[in-house]
């Protein structure tokens, strides 16, 4: 016998609740829970068959471990919610607002989002399969380890969008969508297709037709350089804040091309890929922006309020990266005076600069004491690696060079330990501590070497493309130092 579907509920009883509640009560079928208010529950290890959801309000749900069949979830208000360990297959996902919920460990299959809005959510771990997306807008979403396959985002919106170590197969989008996606490469290439009038291939399109127009946003150029033009983060910045400097004095300000530029400068903190000398740079160039503004009228005042929010934010991060940092550095403010080891730096490739000559650069230009220079001890072929006789400071002063050009952290091996019967009280500095990076509140040892480093690394030529010259985080892959006896 066929099960009726109860169409006249407006709102789920409380007999109904109850039973989403209770962890025996397993399956719902052929019911309406249309025109629902759910909020502030935990839903756990449900099935939902053909279940309608529609005009629904759900706000700070938590789904786990359930199962969604063939329901109707249209024009649905969903917000601040989060699916675990999900499965939602065949539904109907129409004409629905969702807004920062989270999708973690969840597949979404053969489900229709058509003219629904998707804005500031995040996937983890879960794959979207063969989705419909007519004329739906997706927005400042996040994809972590996640799989699209089978999907048309040439017919939606799709802007402003970070994929982070995820896949993407047999995907079709649009010209401008493919722009405003970060973290695409080289390697997603064979599985776009790119809908434009030409019938180029993807790598056509970036190679050749993107390279060379001159319509390209500041955005834009950002996240294509980045993503496929092989060009440094530092350099790609620094080049996005220029023409931004452009677009102000032609008073074009969209305030969401900035949160997708906070968004990636997170995304490449998050990841130790962010090199701290562009957040500075960001920093310096907001204040700078904000100065320049002396009109008080409302769009100007707007502008303002803006830069002052990403200045705020910008130094927020900059302050927890400087906290990361001296946690995991070698703590060169418990030793009272600098000490001799030796050092194997293990490459990827042998750099194209001369190490021992740039190391004693860094340690001149520092402002620590340093217990003499650097000389090469021997090289060694295959997995490269150069053996040196050099000093903790120098060390520690490549540590922020790196952290300042490249963003990694490179910790540095079998030294910590040795330097312990050492620790007799702070390293002595050479200069007076007064910086332009105080606002940043670092703790004294560090300042005055990052104020001193943050200088030397403005005038290196290769600042820019330090990835060219082998002087990166992907190319220096482990410093291992051992103490001298004594």
């Amino acid at each position: 016998m066929t099960k009726k579907r109860d169409t006249e509920s407006s709102g789920p009883d409380e007999e109904v609740l109850a039973k989403l509640r209770d962890a025996r009560h397993h399956d719902f079928e052929l019911l309406s829970l249309a025109s629902s208010e759910l909020a502030d529950i935990r839903v756990s290890n449900k099935t939902f068959k053909q279940v309608e959801f529609e005009y629904s309000y759900i706000d700070n749900v938590v789904f786990t471990g359930c199962k969604f069949e063939n329901c109707n979830l249209s024009m649905i208000d969903l917000r601040n919610s989060t699916f675990a360990e999900c499965v939602l297959t065949g539904c109907a996902i129409d004409e629905s607002l969702i807004d920062k919920c989270s999708f973690e460990h969840t597949s979404v299959n053969e489900c229709s989002f058509k003219v629904t809005s998707l804005t500031e959510c995040s996937f983890s771990n879960s794959t979207i399969w063969n989705a419909f997306l007519q004329l739906s807008t997706f927005l400042h979403n996040d994809f972590e380890r996640s799989r699209w396959v089978q999907i048309d985002w040439s017919d939606c919106t799709f802007l402003y969008t970070v994929l982070r170590d995820s896949e993407v197969e047999r995907v079709t989008v649009s010209n401008t969508s493919f722009r405003s996606i970060f973290g695409l490469s080289l390697a997603h290439l064979g599985q776009i297709k790119v809908l434009t009038e030409n019938g180029k291939t993807a790598e056509e399109i970036v190679t050749g037709e993107l390279a060379t127009r001159k319509d390209l946003t500041p955005i834009d150029s950002l996240v294509l350089g980045m993503n496929f033009w092989d060009e440094s983060r530092l350099g790609a910045i620094s080049k996005f804040l220029v023409r931004m400097s452009r677009e102000r004095e032609r008073r074009r300000y969209r305030q969401d091309d900035w949160r997708f530029f906070l968004k990636i400068l997170f995304h490449l903190a998050q990841s130790e890929r962010l090199p701290v000398l562009a957040g500075i740079q960001v920093g310096d160039w907001v204040m700078h922006e904000v100065e320049k503004i002396a009109e008080d009228s409302a769009a100007m005042l707007s502008r303002k309020l803006l830069l002052t929010e990403i200045s705020g934010t910008v130094m927020h991060l900059l302050i927890e990266l400087f906290q990361n940092f001296e946690s995991r550095c070698i703590p060169i403010s418990e030793f009272s005076e600098d000490e001799r080891c030796t050092a194997t730096l293990r490459f990827a490739r042998p750099p194209n600069i001369e190490l021992t000559k740039f190391l004693n650069e860094i340690a001149e230009a520092s402002g620590l004491e340093v217990a003499g220079e650097t000389r090469l001890l021997s090289r060694a072929s295959g997995s490269y690696l150069e053996v040196i006789e050099t000093s903790i400071t120098t060390l520690f002063g490549l540590q922020i060079v790196l952290f300042l050009l490249d963003g990694v952290i490179l910790q540095i091996s079998q030294i910590i330990s040795r330097l312990s019967h050492l620790r007799r009280g702070a390293m002595p500095v050479k200069i007076e501590t007064s910086s332009p990076l105080g606002r940043l509140f670092l703790p004294e040892h560090l300042r005055e070497p990052v104020r001193k480093l943050t200088s030397f690394c403005n005038h290196l030529p290769w600042a820019h493309k330090s990835d060219k010259v082998g002087f990166s985080g992907e190319n220096l892959k482990e410093i291992v130092a051992n103490m001298e006896d004594g």
